[in-house]
């Protein structure tokens, strides 16, 4: 699964500039897909930026024009304040009116840059819920058995009341 998610990013994802711009590219969904998740979770990349920005990858052979100066982080790799905000407008020509730091798209050391990859936050998130969604499925599951025996009491009680008339 990982190396299959790091290919795909690798020949997938495309800079901003150009998900934005040609939203009815195949790339430009996937590319806005990545986006949403590395915004969303505070991440970048499948397993770090560097499945992004590695040598031959679409995001590194693109034009990154962003701004008119070129970047050398994704955007999206980049913490933000008000996430919530932009991720319910998906307003991705705003973005840098989001970022903490307006230089870090261009700045690879840039402090403001998300270190870890999706894949281990995603991991995280289901680790540290699984218990909650465990109960929870079990508590639905319970519900529903005992609906399924009231409704057949309530069958074999109607049954019964007709066979006395």
């Amino acid at each position: 699964m990982l190396p299959t998610l790091k290919r795909l990013e690798a020949t997938r994802y495309l800079p901003i500039n150009l998900a934005v711009s040609n939203d009815s590219n195949p790339n430009a969904v996937f590319s806005s897909l990545v986006n949403y998740a590395q915004v969303s979770m505070s991440c970048c990349g499948v397993s770090s930026m560097s499945d992004i920005t590695g040598v031959n990858t679409l995001w590194t052979n693109s034009s990154r024009q962003y701004n008119g100066k070129t970047i050398v982080v994704p955007v999206t790799c980049c913490k933000m304040n008000k996430k919530d905000e932009l991720l319910s407008h998906q307003n991705w020509t705003r973005i840098d009116d989001y970022l903490i730091d307006r230089n870090c798209p261009y700045n690879a050391s840039s402090s403001q840059i998300n270190k870890e990859g999706c894949y281990d936050k995603l991991n995280s998130y289901i680790d540290r819920y699984t218990l909650a969604i465990i109960v929870v499925g079990i508590l639905v599951g319970m519900f529903e058995i005992i609906c399924v025996v009231m409704a057949c009491s309530m069958v074999q009680k109607i049954r019964s009341e007709r066979q006395n008339v």
